[in-house]
């Protein structure tokens, strides 16, 4: 049967069923997916919502393979701009289960990570080697982190495209996934998703030319994408492209496939304090880096402040923003006046 002769939900309730049945072959998958996409430009919301809820049913019930295919395909529909609500609390579930399955390896990885000895032997392949152990004594634990590594990216699409769902998956999995960073790329991507910062106030001073507004940042995953965002404010100073702006905050692609020199040194306020100048420490001491996150810069009364000195070198900045899905602001609430600039500025020395 064509695409052309099946509605949506006819070929999203194939899908549904070549996934689940346990004699379906690679070939018969690969076409039920192809049939499905070819009749999504004319679903309603309604229909696709529908759709997902049932991809969401064979998340744990179909074959490994095929469960893998409904939830990427989930993930693709949620970069296509529907709403991931309809799965997320499956796959949800699901993420929680196989964490704690492949906890004890996780946890094991993380040992073997920081009393390895560099010297002596590389800490990643002595992690290969424990693997390689534990696959024989706990293959379930070795396939729950491999379940992990094939569906974090539906995850990460889904909470980047929803504040709601974000918050709620934060509060699910943040405190569970962050210790294991270094060992694994799902809590890694997760962990740097979760500690991406909304609605934070801050205080945005250029030491130049003297000018400063309060405001808010919402969105921004390293500082990298906040020093280019900073460079699309007119006000600041000469801006980069407007295409490369709608790279860095969302509106356009994910890679700019560019690169520009960076404007500023940023720096946390107390580089201006006296107790910096009185201890004769590097400026380097509180610079803000770039490969670091907005949740790293300093606050004062309540806001993240952030200097923009003269450059000490030139710093190439590649255009691209790290979650697709996530858009990224900057709000000027307030620009300061003299006076209110130099009451900030006396506040840090």
């Amino acid at each position: 049967m064509t695409s052309e002769k099946q509605t949506f939900p006819q070929a999203a309730q194939s899908l549904t069923e070549v996934l689940t049945s346990v004699s379906t072959n690679d070939k018969e998958v690969s076409a039920a997916i192809n049939l499905f996409l070819d009749n999504l430009p004319g679903a309603t919301t309604r229909e696709v919502a529908t759709a997902m809820q049932s991809l969401a049913g064979v998340f744990e019930t179909a074959k490994e393979v095929n469960a893998i295919n409904a939830i990427m395909l989930c993930g693709y529909l949620v970069e296509k701009g529907y709403g991931g609500k309809y799965f997320i609390g499956e796959l949800e579930r699901l993420t929680i289960k196989n964490l704690d399955i492949a906890e004890p390896l996780l946890k094991a990885s993380v040992n073997v990570m920081e009393t390895t000895d560099d010297e002596e032997e590389d800490p990643y392949e002595a992690v290969d080697k424990l693997r390689e152990e534990v696959v024989v004594e706990h293959p379930e634990q070795i396939a729950a982190d491999d379940w992990l590594e094939k569906i974090y990216p539906c995850l990460v699409s889904t909470y980047s495209s929803d504040l709601q769902l974000f918050n709620t998956g934060k509060s699910l999995l943040h405190d569970r996934v962050k210790p294991y960073s270094q060992v694994s790329t799902a809590c890694s991507w997760l962990s740097t998703l979760f500690s991406v910062l909304f609605n934070e106030p801050v205080l945005v001073v250029e030491l130049a030319q003297q000018k400063a507004f309060t405001g808010s940042i919402s969105g921004i995953a390293d500082n990298f994408q906040l020093q280019l965002l900073l460079m699309g404010i007119p006000e600041l100073g000469d801006t980069i492209d407007a295409e490369l702006t709608a790279v860095v905050n969302g509106t356009g692609p994910q890679d700019g496939e560019a690169s520009v020199a960076g404007k500023w040194d940023m720096c946390n306020w107390p580089i201006l304090s006296a107790a910096h100048k009185e201890k004769g420490e590097s400026d380097s001491d509180h610079w803000i880096w770039s490969e670091g996150s907005p949740e790293d810069i300093e606050p004062l009364e309540g806001r993240r402040v952030i200097l923009l000195k003269e450059p000490s070198y030139q710093r190439g900045l590649y255009v691209q923003r790290s979650f697709s899905t996530l858009p990224a602001s900057i709000n000027i609430e307030k620009w300061l006046s003299e006076e209110e600039l130099n009451q900030w500025l006396e506040k840090m020395k």
